[in-house]
């Protein structure tokens, strides 16, 4: 082979690889946007091209723990606000951050940014949140609807966590997948960061109430937009076994006294009420009768596995104060029981149960006490009980 054919053939080789590196960069290019857009928070795309150029540059910064992000573009005060705003409450990602500042300087934006933790602290907790989010995922992709792989992700940050509002890391979701203590913000981050992952469109939603910050998840479902308030149905319920789903898929409605935290964003309306859990799950109830047999079923599943505590619902306030009133008395309370009793696995007290709900949404907690327990099995505490409260246990032998 002369020279000259070496040449083309080299030529044609080299042309081969330059179309396959280019081909390359452009798929890489391609997933390292999907990448971005998929972890981008729900409003980055309300923002300006400035503004989308200054979140990126501070996320960026605040990933790699850098002291101060540069922007060179001016930004004016609202704007700054906005982007800073967007980051600091509204994005999981960011939760080692402790202060932002945007200064202007000629006709560029300077973001000085401080932290909770360094460099190395921040690399530990990515990886225990990757852990944890692996291990979350294994139980949300075995199932298959988008409503179970909501419920999953709910029960799996409910159950591996405790309300807490003096907790150090209360308000991200470090502090509610790994340190298993968090408020409305941590929940709501925790949630919002899991189902993204999992495919489900879902943000951050921030409210004042009683002139404090509380924040809830809401997730586009079925073409509409819900919320789920995983704090709400933690809480600090004195309940050991605690399975609410009052706040699961509910409307805005649900959320009273509310106003929206920033004028900076405005969050999609929740209107729709037709996949209230309850309602979905066939657990609400129109009547007193209707009431009793779900009681009655309810019971009957529960006590094969020996648990106590059940939940359900009812679909309007007329009927719900009709039950409060027949409740109220022994003789209802316990017809009911005794309706059951004969169909449990294990003897219960029919005499009395601990009965409470809540008014807004018609939730009704139902403990149900076996013959041979104590009261730590149905209380995370007897703190709040009174003496002849005690004393009434204690006539049952529930100590």
């Amino acid at each position: 082979m002369n020279n000259r054919k070496i040449k083309r053939l080299l030529s044609s080789i080299l042309s081969i690889l330059f179309v396959l590196v280019i081909t390359n960069l452009a798929v890489t290019a391609e997933e390292e946007e999907a990448e971005t857009e998929a972890t981008a928070p729900y409003f980055y795309d309300a923002l300006t091209d400035d503004e989308k150029a200054g979140f990126d540059t501070l996320k960026k910064a605040i990933s790699e723990t850098a002291d101060i992000a540069t922007l060179s573009v001016k930004l004016s005060k609202e704007s700054a606000e906005r982007v800073i705003a967007l980051a600091q409450y509204y994005d999981p990602e960011i939760f080692h951050l402790n202060t932002v500042k945007a200064i202007n300087e000629g006709e560029r934006t300077l973001f000085h940014i401080t932290y909770r933790m360094d460099a190395d602290q921040l690399a530990a907790a990515w990886e225990k949140i990757n852990t944890k989010t692996d291990e979350i995922l294994s139980v949300v992709d075995a199932k298959e609807s988008t409503y179970s792989k909501m419920k999953a992700i709910h029960d799996e940050i409910v159950s591996g966590c405790r309300y807490s509002d003096s907790h150090g890391e209360r308000l991200s979701m470090y502090g509610a997948l790994i340190s298993g203590r968090a408020n409305s913000f941590g929940y709501a981050k925790a949630f919002t960061f899991i189902a993204k992952k999992a495919g489900i469109e879902s943000f951050v939603n921030i409210a004042y109430k009683d002139g404090k910050t509380y924040a809830r998840s809401s997730v586009y479902y079925s073409e509409r937009w819900y919320n789920i308030d995983c704090s709400k149905n933690d809480g600090l319920s004195r309940y050991k076994e605690h399975e609410n789903y009052a706040y699961f898929l509910v409307p805005d409605s649900y959320f009273t006294g509310c106003t929206p935290y920033s004028t900076y964003f405005t969050s999609p309306l929740c209107t729709d009420g037709t996949r209230y859990f309850y309602r979905s799950a066939k657990l609400e109830a129109k009547d007193n009768p209707e009431a009793r047999q779900i009681i009655t079923d309810l019971m009957i599943s529960a006590s094969k596995q020996k648990m106590n505590t059940i939940y359900f619902s009812f679909a309007d306030d007329a009927s719900l104060d009709y039950f409060l009133r027949s409740a109220a008395t022994t003789a209802y309370v316990t017809n009911t029981l005794n309706l059951a009793k004969s169909k449990l696995d294990h003897e219960i007290i029919t005499d009395f149960a601990d009965v409470s709900v809540n008014k807004t949404t018609r939730v009704v907690t139902m403990v149900f006490f076996y013959t041979d327990s104590t009261l730590s099995d149905y209380y995370t505490t007897t703190d709040a009980f009174s003496k002849e409260h005690l004393s009434f246990f204690n006539s049952y032998g529930l100590k």
